[in-house]
C-alpha cells in the first residue's frame, strides 16, 4: 500500500523568503509539529470581538471574528478564529497592570511591548503593553495619538466605523503591570488561531499566537494523500512550475521519502524544517531551507545538510541572544560558506528589526537580508 501523507493544503505563488524569493513554487503544507508553543490564557480572559463587545476565551468558537492587528500596515483589522483548544495543567502567570483587570497568561505568551513582542515571564514593572488605544482602525498608519481624540475627526467617522471601533474601544492607552509573577499550582487554559492576523486584544491587551496551529494536527481540512495523488494535485495547479516546496508545520515528522523521491521526477524539490529531526538518509539529495526556532535546537546532521539557513528577527537584543550566537560563529567559517546561505528575516516585515538586520548585514556581508514577499504584496 502506497504511504500515506496528512497533507493540510497545496497551492501554487511565488515563494516569499529566502534565495528564491520571488520565483514561482507549488507548496504542499503538510500537518504536524513538534514545538510546545502553546501561548494560553486564563478561561474568563475577555477577547475583543470586531463587533466591539467582547466574550471570554473559554466561549470563542472557530468561525468568531476578532478585533486583529495588521503589523504591515499597523492597522486594526478582523481577524477569523481558526481553532480554539483548551489545555490542562499549565504553568500560569498573572499580570496585573495598573487600570485594568488581572490577566493569566502562560509564561511564553507574547505581549506587544513598545512595537516587540516580549513573553509574559519577560515583562517588567513599568513596561507599556499595547491596548486598542494605541492603535488606528481602518487603513490609518499607527500613530500613538488616539485619531478620534483629534479636533473634528470623531465627527468624520462613519455610523459603522462608530459600531466597528467605538469609544470603548478607541478610549484607553498603553497599560502599565503594576506586578507581575508566577501562580501557584497549574490549571487548565486556553489558546486561540486566528487568521490572516495571528493577533487580538486579551482584556484589552495587544496578544500574539502561534499563526501555523492551522497545520499543526490534524483537523477537518486535512487530506490523506498518496505521493501521486499530490503530484496529480500540483500537476493541476501548474503545467509550468519547476519548483515544488513540502513545508508544514514540520514536514519530517512523516515519513517523506517515498514523497521527495516520487516528486522529485518532475520538480526540484526544497524542504522547509525547523532541522529538530535527524536528517533521514537521502535527503540531502534535495534544497533544505532550515530555520531554527528558539523552543527547540536543530540536530547536528541537519545543520551539516541545510542549504540556507534563515533566522527571523524578533526582539531588539536579537544579536546578542545566545541564541544567534552559534550560527555567527558558523557564518565566520570560509567550508560553511561554501554551501550555506545565511539569510536574517524581520518578524512580520517589521520595520524596526528590519533596520536592525540592514545595520547587521552591513557589518557582516556573509549574511542577506530575507523580506516576506508575499505579505508585502499581499498575496499567498
Amino acid at each position: 500500500m502506497n504511504q500515506k501523507y496528512d497533507v493540510d493544503e497545496i497551492f501554487y505563488s511565488i515563494q516569499g523568503e529566502g534565495v528564491y524569493s520571488g520565483s514561482p513554487m507549488i507548496f504542499v503544507r503538510l500537518t504536524g509539529c513538534n514545538l510546545s508553543c502553546d501561548w494560553c490564557l486564563g478561561p474568563n480572559t475577555l477577547i475583543q470581538l470586531i463587533s466591539g463587545g467582547a466574550s471570554k476565551i473559554k466561549d470563542i468558537r472557530a468561525g468568531d471574528v476578532l478585533l486583529g492587528y495588521d503589523e504591515t500596515s499597523g492597522t486594526l483589522q478582523p481577524t477569523t478564529v481558526v481553532t480554539t483548544k483548551q489545555h490542562g495543567g499549565k504553568e500560569r502567570w498573572s499580570i496585573k497592570p495598573s487600570s485594568s483587570q488581572t490577566t493569566i497568561a502562560t509564561p511564553d505568551h507574547l505581549w506587544m511591548v513598545d512595537g516587540s513582542w516580549k513573553r509574559t515571564d519577560h515583562l517588567e514593572t513599568g513596561d507599556e503593553i499595547w491596548t486598542s488605544g494605541n492603535l488606528n482602525y481602518s487603513s490609518w498608519r499607527m500613530r500613538r495619538d488616539n485619531p478620534s481624540r483629534l479636533p473634528g475627526a470623531h465627527d468624520r467617522l462613519s455610523a459603522r466605523a462608530k459600531r466597528l471601533f467605538g469609544e470603548r474601544v478607541l478610549s484607553a492607552g498603553p497599560l502599565h503591570p503594576k506586578s507581575i509573577g508566577p501562580l501557584r499550582g497549574d490549571s487548565s487554559v486556553y489558546d486561540i488561531t486566528c487568521l490572516p492576523f495571528p493577533t487580538f486584544f486579551a482584556n484589552g491587551l495587544l496578544t500574539h499566537n502561534c499563526d501555523t496551529k492551522y497545520a499543526l494536527e490534524a483537523s477537518d481540512r486535512t487530506r490523506h494523500l498518496t505521493p501521486e495523488e499530490i503530484a496529480l494535485e500540483a500537476k493541476k495547479l501548474s503545467t509550468k512550475a519547476t519548483r515544488i516546496c513540502i513545508t508544514g508545520g514540520e514536514p519530517t515528522l512523516q515519513p517523506i521519502g517515498p514523497l521527495l523521491a516520487h516528486l522529485s521526477l518532475g520538480w526540484t524539490v526544497h524542504i522547509e524544517t525547523n532541522g529538530t529531526i535527524p536528517r533521514s538518509p537521502g535527503l540531502i539529495q534535495y534544497y533544505i531551507v532550515l530555520s531554527p526556532k528558539r523552543e527547540l535546537a536543530p540536530h547536528s546532521s541537519m545543520l551539516e545538510a541545510a542549504n540556507e539557513i534563515k533566522l527571523v528577527v524578533d526582539v531588539p537584543d536579537f544579536f546578542e541572544s545566545e541564541f544567534f550566537k552559534p550560527y555567527l560563529e558558523m557564518s565566520h567559517s570560509q567550508i560553511t560558506l561554501r554551501h550555506i546561505t545565511f539569510s536574517l528575516q524581520p518578524e512580520n516585515n517589521r520595520r524596526e528589526m528590519g533596520k536592525l538586520c540592514v545595520e547587521f548585514i552591513k557589518e557582516n556581508p556573509q549574511w542577506r537580508l530575507s523580506l516576506q514577499t508575499h505579505k508585502l504584496l499581499g498575496v499567498r
